[in-house]
């Protein structure tokens, strides 16, 4: 193949990996993005912000957050919305087409043009590569610093200068992603087999490395004691065991390897193993890439979890050998070469539009905060299960809760809508009339989300009792009891200290009741709100039950401002009781307040 068509091809190979990592870029950032995302892109604000190095999130070293500043520096105003996420999928999906070229080159350098574009190509198509890029987390960037280690594993020779620049790529390597030591052996062991000092070489590159490491992640090393500290965190999330039981190391090996067939397809698997036998003739060339994807696997099995994109820094160098069995097939016939990688890139690219087209369409959470808008008055309130859906919440008042189940029920029964996905309890869904349902077009749109609405029966039918001053009392401040009940917010009972365990005030009612909520109104801004509060509930006033109380309204500095003013909402399922206490546990330095209490109950029964 002339170097004419070889660029014609890499051009062509360059713009289809363009277009299906840029194209749906902007997916789902009408809601609260991926944790993973918002540890990226939150404290590069944060560096912008102070305008340091550090990028206070110590799990991870530096560079990617550098990598991603730049551009994050050029939104005006800078801030962490929609757009800052954007820009840095942007930068990510760049990585991934450079990664693209990077490979094309090393399976040039290797094998020739025809392997580097047959490999090139498999990246370009590879659907979790594709994937990965969609997302502000540093495997793409990681497998970009993979391959230039690579080029330069390449070079190894009698001189220095091919193991210093190993070292400096793989010091940046490791300064994108701690992982990114995993490229160490194979520089190892290709130089062992490279004629040359060995023992001085070595000893270069490991110092290049700590050097190139030092520049490009020098807060790691500065704040040693919480990088180290953020590293374990990183290394007990991934090998915690979970409720299921551990994995079997083999058990983690299968999934891998089943996730190699999701990223090739396969065809391109079959020509990865026949190119690795291939390499394996020569391989005194190819040991560093054979170790590689060895090594990272291996690793990788000894974990408690695994994620397909922990396999994406090893994905280019694996598609070396797919190409390099393409090459080995061109030589004996190119239209059986040109068949052959294209029926490799067949099943990953379909897969890879697939996705593409499902992220790029409206998803089942789009369709709920639409349906919201347009059908919800402002001000109501909201009951939602699905975290960061992304509801207005300067037009409506929203409370999250985990699941929907026996524990939260009482918030459903409160609300104006609830929006439940698949993790809800089934039947306590089917007793709630449903008023929408987001049905997904594609898998890739997201769960079934239904929003509901508390039928007129299964409302409780709450009576606010009118409550004497007589019949308070509290651990403090007992001559400002009568304010909790006077009907004028200007007026509060207040602790005379910051809050700590131990406060209360009580109500004793004249006879038991079906209590069911307590709310207590703030005075002026609600700045007096209580950290964390417990209900009582007793029948004679000596022996006490707590029950779960749930808070029916988003914290204070949450609540859509309204002429009656913030307050605390403290909803429970209907218990008879004669007295009930409100129990401060919190600390805050702020005095615990209240302006005036309600409490309600059942009607008695006729």
């Amino acid at each position: 193949m002339n170097s004419a068509a070889a660029r014609v091809l890499l051009v062509a190979i360059l713009v289809l990996a363009a277009a299906l990592r840029f194209a749906g870029l902007g997916w789902g950032l009408r809601h609260l993005p991926d944790l993973d995302e918002r540890w990226f892109v939150e404290n590069v604000g944060r560096m912008l912000a102070t305008r340091d190095l550090d990028q206070r999130f110590y799990e991870y070293p530096g560079l990617f957050f550098y990598l991603l500043a730049p551009v994050l520096a050029l939104l005006h105003p800078r801030d962490s919305g929609p757009g800052a996420y954007l820009a840095a999928r942007a930068v990510v999906a760049a990585f991934g087409v450079g990664s693209v070229g990077l490979t094309y080159l090393l399976g040039r350098r290797l094998s020739g043009p025809v392997a580097g574009l047959a490999a090139g190509l498999l990246v370009a198509v590879s659907p979790v590569e594709v994937f990965t890029a969609h997302m502000v987390r540093p495997d793409v960037a990681l497998e970009a610093f993979v391959l230039l280690a690579f080029l330069a594993f390449s070079r190894l020779g009698p001189g220095w200068r091919a193991d210093l620049l190993s070292g400096l790529a793989l010091g940046a390597a490791t300064a994108v992603k701690f992982t990114g030591v995993l490229v160490a052996p194979s520089y190892l062991v290709q130089r062992l087999v490279t004629p040359g000092p060995r023992p001085a070489r070595i000893a270069l590159a490991a110092g290049a490395s700590v050097a190139a490491f030092a520049l490009c992640s020098p807060y790691t090393l500065l704040h040693l004691t919480e990088a180290v500290r953020g590293a374990q965190t990183q290394i007990s999330h991934h090998y915690l065991v979970r409720e299921h039981g551990p994995e079997g190391y083999l058990d983690m090996a299968w999934t891998y390897g089943l996730a190699l067939l999701k990223s090739f397809g396969p065809v391109a698997l079959l020509l990865v193993g026949a190119g690795a036998a291939l390499a394996a003739r020569d391989w005194r060339r190819w040991l560093s890439l054979l170790v590689y994807p060895v090594v990272v696997v291996a690793v990788l099995s000894t974990a408690e979890i695994h994620f397909d994109r922990h396999l994406v820094p090893a994905l280019g160098v694996l598609s070396l050998f797919a190409g390099r069995a393409v090459a080995s097939v061109g030589k004996r016939s190119p239209a059986a070469a040109i068949c052959a990688a294209l029926a490799a890139a067949a099943v990953p690219l379909a897969a890879s539009i697939d996705y593409v087209r499902g992220i790029t369409v409206p998803g089942t959470r789009d369709a709920v905060l639409d349906w919201v808008d347009q059908n919800v008055p402002p001000g109501s309130h909201l009951v939602t299960t699905v975290a960061g859906l992304g509801l207005d919440r300067r037009r409506y008042e929203v409370v999250e809760v985990p699941r929907l189940d026996e524990r939260t029920r009482p918030l459903a029964l409160h609300a104006d809508a609830v929006i439940t996905g698949p993790g809800d309890s089934e039947p306590l869904v089917r007793q709630l009339a449903t008023l929408y349902a987001a049905d997904p077009p594609n898998p890739h749109a997201g769960p079934r989300l239904v929003v509901s609405a508390p039928p007129a029966d299964q409302r409780p039918a709450y009576e606010e009792l009118r409550l004497s001053a007589q019949w308070l009392s509290a651990s403090e401040a007992v001559d400002l009891l009568p304010a909790l009940v006077d009907g004028n917010r200007r007026t509060a009972w207040m602790t005379g200290r910051a809050q700590s365990p131990g406060a209360w005030i009580q109500v004793d009612l004249p006879r038991p009741r079906m209590v069911g909520r307590v709310e207590l109104a703030l005075r002026g801004r609600g700045r007096t709100y209580g950290k964390n509060l417990h209900v009582l509930v007793s029948d004679d006033g000596r022996d006490w039950k707590r029950v779960t109380a749930l808070p029916g309204r988003p914290p204070v500095a949450a609540q859509v401002p309204s002429a009656e003013g913030p307050t605390q909402l403290l909803v429970f399922q209907p218990v008879r009781a004669r007295s009930v206490r409100i129990e401060q546990v919190g600390r805050r330095a702020r005095a615990w307040g209240i302006a005036e209490l309600h409490l309600y109950a059942l009607p008695d029964p006729k």
